[in-house]
């Protein structure tokens, strides 16, 4: 789909199942184009350098990528193109870019617009009417703006905290007068919706946890 929502609880392994993906997509598709946007500078960085690392040091992606490149390598050389932690593109021509949500980025136009955990606030001290205010302006002022075209969209993944949150809100769905089950919020009437659930009941009533290894 091209507009998906996830949401997803706290120690789910949200952040590194996107990086996987980013990883996977600039690989295996010449050109892709990816603009990775999280809650803060210091989050972005730290995605850049995980893929970074990976596009370096991981042998194994050697080993079945490097026959896929030119020359034989994924990774520029020095001064060919940009491959640092907030820019990095590939010799396929794919590339990303990590930055914060609040960062300046109008004008942008990636295949695909990852939006990780924007909503979180670490220190706690912006208000939720800010906060949704915020996230309504983000998403259908600057983010969708810039993936309109075929082939693009966007993966917004999101972590439950409080139906405050304004990605509660866009998972929220009524029956329309058909019985069909439709968006409240008319505007993710075509967005993909999924919740990633903690725990669950059992036959038997007792709380059972989703990831029993967590």
């Amino acid at each position: 789909n091209s507009r998906n929502i996830t949401i997803a609880p706290r120690g789910s392994a949200k952040s590194f199942l996107t990086r996987k993906s980013c990883l996977f997509r600039m690989l295996s598709r010449p050109v892709y184009t990816i603009l990775y946007a999280t809650s803060t500078n210091d989050n972005a960085r730290g995605t850049g350098q995980a893929l970074k690392d990976q596009f370096l040091h991981n042998t194994r992606i050697h080993s079945d990528w490097d026959p896929e490149f030119p020359d034989n390598r994924i990774v520029p050389k020095r001064g060919e193109a940009p491959f640092g932690t907030e820019m990095m593109q590939l010799r396929n021509g794919s590339w990303l870019r990590a930055i914060s949500a609040e960062s300046r980025q109008r004008g942008g136009r990636p295949r695909r617009y990852v939006l990780d955990d924007p909503e979180y606030d670490p220190k706690a001290s912006t208000s939720m009417s800010l906060i949704r205010q915020y996230m309504d302006d983000l998403l259908f002022k600057v983010v969708l703006p810039m993936v309109m075209r075929s082939g693009c969209g966007v993966d917004w993944l999101a972590t439950f905290v409080s139906r405050r949150h304004f990605a509660w809100h866009a998972l929220q769905t009524e029956a329309n007068l058909e019985g069909e089950e439709v968006a409240v919020d008319p505007r993710f009437d075509l967005w993909s919706r999924m919740i990633v659930r903690a725990a669950y009941e059992d036959e038997a009533e007792e709380i059972k946890s989703c990831w029993p290894e967590m």
